[in-house]
């Protein structure tokens, strides 16, 4: 398997390719780039988001608390998180423990086609309504 790091832009075209209408059909809204929330239950909003480390783009879901405070650049500045855009994850699971489970975290070093397959069979675990 050869060694092909995808850049950003293609990773954030790609996720927006499998996962825009796929997540929108279950009731997210793209807030930004590889961030989507649906705001379902009072008081707090559904997360998901596609972050990156250094060789994986990793797929985290959670709960954003509209309730909870942030403290930011010192004590005396408190931030809010009441809307979907200023949504962060306050709670959060990621399939990342001791023994990771499968499909949670996937390459971004072999290149386009690999990261496509990877994310096509995210989507189908992911989009499904129960």
């Amino acid at each position: 398997m050869a060694f092909e790091l995808c850049l950003p832009n293609l990773i954030d075209s790609v996720v927006e390719e499998f996962f825009d209408e796929a997540l929108s059909k279950v009731g997210f809204r793209k807030v930004r780039d590889r961030f989507y929330v649906r705001s379902r239950i009072a008081e707090m909003n559904d997360v998901i988001e596609f972050f990156r480390d250094k060789l994986n783009l990793n797929f985290v879901g959670g709960l954003s608390l509209n309730f909870a405070r942030h403290i930011t650049s010192g004590v005396e500045n408190v931030r809010w998180h009441r809307t979907p855009k200023s949504a962060r994850l306050d709670l959060r699971y990621s399939g990342f423990r001791r023994v990771p489970e499968l499909g949670w975290s996937m390459t971004a070093t072999s290149g386009e086609d690999e990261l496509r397959r990877a994310l096509s069979l995210r989507v189908l675990k992911c989009c499904q309504r129960p």
